[in-house]
């Protein structure tokens, strides 16, 4: 196989894998999308609407550089009428200065405004105007009445004459006439004897009409020559208030009468009132006026009594003066029963006994280990008296755990007396070999060791069903780790993969069947803490640079491999970094090689097929191989790596062993190198197969590392932006975790 082909089979494989922890869900958050720094907006035309009066319009605009949309809404602009104009059909309309084609026409409202009544001879006229425009209009309402005439009535020298009962200043006068030659008038009737004068004429006068003098006047309209009537006035009653008016023209004709009071009477209410002896409807109303007429002086218990007396009709009332002078107490003597007394110097025959008003004058509080006292001393007399209470003693309840790895016993009687254990002291990561959270369990507290065990419980997030499920994994093996104060038991849990840095894990230290402890943890908590204490000045983050470029370079790894796995992307585990934190971390994308080697060995017995990288929590190579006419019990596969202090080291994994996956060819086998962690990504690996009975060094033997692995995954898949995004930051925090560890 050449070089080229050996170099695109290694591609597929990788890409294989790289699906399958896709589907395992491996891997950590990714970084956010690269955009613009700064947009350039312009307005896409053909997707722009214009608003209208009644309709909402929206603005599209587009980045002349990454081409990304945006849409505004545009409110709808509303009518805006214009003044209203008359129409001269009974309506009036307005128009829109947005939209000239949209007219509000409606009809006016009309309403009265002034009416002319009908007479003989002409029709009520009404007139309207409109409450919005200046426009008027008018109506005919009732009819003209027309002449409503009395019958004619004779008058002197020929004539009669007749008055209209709807307007006595229409009349009409005419000659006699007698068209049937019966000597009688047609019209009146009467004697028609060559126009004589009628002897007894009839008068029809006006209204009487006052001179202003006391008399009254009227004036006769039917008789030839008008002639006036002229009397005194008469009839009506004068009042207090006014004079008689006259019957017949309403003139008031005499003086008003004046009152005539009767005497004041009492209202009872501080007022008293009096009526007219020459109308009962007079009545006259005004406050008494009071002037004092006895007194009656203070003493302890009533105030003086003032007594006053109306001067106008005798109503009396009285008033409180100087208050009461109340008691002139003596001093509070105790009767050395609880109660005390006292008299009064104003009157000796007054004197009080009540119970003492007893407060705490002093007081020491008993407690869980000491007695107690009061002392009550009364605050008016000064008697005293004291209480004593025996010690409570402790009353401890029920262990209480809290979720930092204690558990408290409070006393009942005191809650700030407690007990408390404090099972895990300290907790953190490893990230030498993958993500391991390391617990720190007291070993002073555990009477047997064996009988210990931490189960840790995960939540583990379904994409498929979006349900979260607990995960519990048991550990029962420890280290111990002795610092100067003491000797800790070493506990580790290493089930993370790098999408699950902000998964918050659950430890439950169990002694037997008997929970003591939980303690609640995940990789971000202990990276934002020790970003957060090593920020407090600048000297601190200088002398914490690489740890503090380590741990954001780790966050954003575990926030790039969310985005690339579609992890609870809405929730990425770098979220929470400052701006000033973000600067600590790698800038720059580093250079990613791709050297490595394969020496093929003509004996052809075992063929090195190819290898890929697998990001889990502990970053693996997987290596593939063929046996060809070989056993796989009878050899041995090895490999030569150098740890973290430089060391040479060899990793053999024996053929048969589980470590070595066979295909179903029966012929193909996959293994595992897993001995590095994030600051070796760079670290050459050298895979080589030997005879387990022999030690002869049989078969293809090649050298790669985890960063030519990578890089070749770049060459392959560069149009993945998410792919691209978590290499780099994969590099990055290998980098950052290697000059960490170097320093």
């Amino acid at each position: 196989m050449t070089s080229k082909e050996n170099k695109r089979t290694n591609t597929i494989i990788i890409v294989c894998v790289l699906c399958a922890i896709v589907m395992f869900a491996c891997v950590l958050v990714a970084c956010a999308n690269v955009r613009c720094s700064k947009h350039d907006w312009v307005i896409v035309e053909d997707e722009t609407i214009q608003a209208t009066c009644t309709s909402n319009g929206q603005i599209t605009q587009m980045c002349a550089n990454c081409r990304v949309k945006k849409t505004n809404a545009v409110a709808k602009l509303g009518h805006d009428y214009g003044a209203w104009t008359e129409n001269e059909n009974g309506k009036h309309s307005r128009v829109c200065a947005n939209d000239p084609s949209h007219v509000d026409t409606v009809n006016c409202n009309f309403v009265e405004i002034g009416r002319t009544p009908a007479d003989c001879e002409n029709a009520e006229v009404i007139t309207y105007q409109c409450s919005i425009i200046n426009h008027t209009k008018t109506e005919v309402g009732q009819s003209a009445l027309g002449h409503d005439w009395s019958d004619w009535t004779k008058i002197s020298d020929g004539y009669h004459s007749r008055v209209c009962q709807n307007d006595s200043t229409h009349s009409q006068t005419e000659e006699h006439k007698d068209e049937d030659a019966d000597n009688l008038c047609d019209d009146c009737g009467c004697a028609y004897i060559d126009k004589e004068v009628p002897t007894d004429p009839v008068h029809i006068w006006t209204e009487w009409t006052s001179n202003e003098d006391g008399t009254h006047t009227r004036t006769c309209v039917s008789c030839i020559e008008s002639h006036d009537e002229t009397e005194d006035c008469a009839g009506g009653q004068a009042d207090c208030y006014n004079g008689a008016l006259c019957d017949l023209c309403g003139y008031e004709y005499t003086d008003a009468l004046g009152h005539d009071w009767n005497e004041w009477e009492s209202n009872e209410d501080g007022t008293h009132g009096r009526t007219c002896k020459n109308s009962e409807d007079c009545y006259d109303e005004e406050d008494c006026n009071y002037v004092e007429i006895d007194r009656t002086p203070a003493d302890c218990e009533n105030a003086e009594i003032i007594t006053y007396q109306c001067d106008g009709c005798g109503h009396t009332k009285t008033e409180e003066g100087e208050g009461a002078l109340g008691h002139d107490w003596s001093a509070w003597n105790s009767n050395e029963d609880g109660t005390h007394t006292r008299v009064c110097a104003n009157d000796e025959n007054h004197n009080e006994t009540v119970n003492c008003n007893y407060v705490v004058t002093e007081k020491v509080d008993v407690g869980c280990e000491n007695d107690g006292y009061t002392i009550y001393t009364c605050e008016d007399c000064g008697h005293s008296y004291e209480e004593t209470f025996n010690a409570l003693g402790h009353e401890y309840g029920e262990w209480v755990l809290d979720t930092a790895g204690s558990r408290t016993q409070y006393c009942a009687n005191d809650e700030s007396h407690k007990i408390v254990e404090k099972y895990i002291p300290n907790t953190s990561i490893d990230i030498t070999q993958g993500l391991i959270l390391v617990h720190y369990v007291q070993s002073t507290l555990i009477e047997d060791p064996s009988n210990v065990r931490l189960e840790f419980v995960k939540p583990v997030f379904d994409k498929a069903t979006g349900e979260t499920i607990n995960e519990t994994t048991v550990v029962t093996d420890f280290t111990y780790y002795t610092t100067s104060t003491a000797k800790l038991m070493r506990f580790t849990y290493d089930d993370l993969s790098a999408t699950e840095m902000g998964t918050v894990v659950t430890a439950n230290l169990y002694i037997g069947d008997e929970l003591v402890a939980v303690k609640e943890y995940s990789v971000k908590e202990y990276a934002m803490k020790y970003l957060h204490t090593t920020s407090t000045s600048d000297a601190m983050k200088e002398q914490n640079k690489e740890l503090r470029a380590m741990l954001v370079d780790m966050l954003n790894y575990g926030a790039a491999a969310q985005i690339y796995f579609n992890y609870k992307t809405n929730d990425l585990v770098n979220a929470d970094l400052t701006e000033e934190m973000r600067a600590s971390g790698t800038q720059e994308n580093p250079e990613i090689s791709a050297d490595d080697d394969v020496y093929r060995n003509p004996d052809g017995l075992i063929t090195l097929n190819g290898k890929s990288v697998s990001a889990m929590s502990i970053i693996q190579l997987h290596f593939s191989f063929t046996l060809n006419g070989v056993d796989a019990n009878d050899i041995e596969i090895v490999m030569d790596y150098t740890d973290l202090s430089g060391d040479a080291r060899r990793y053999v994994i024996d053929g048969a062993d589980a470590n070595a996956y066979q295909y179903e060819d029966g012929m193909r086998y996959s293994v595992v190198f897993d001995k590095y962690g994030a600051s070796q990504l760079r670290k050459d690996i050298t895979i080589s197969f030997r005879n387990k009975a022999t030690g002869e060094t049989i078969g293809d033997s090649g050298t790669t590392s985890i960063e030519a692995n990578l890089c070749g995954l770049l060459e392959d898949r560069g149009d993945d932006e998410a792919l691209v995004n978590l290499i780099y930051a994969m590099m990055k925090y290998s980098d950052s975790a290697a000059a960490y560890f170097d320093r």
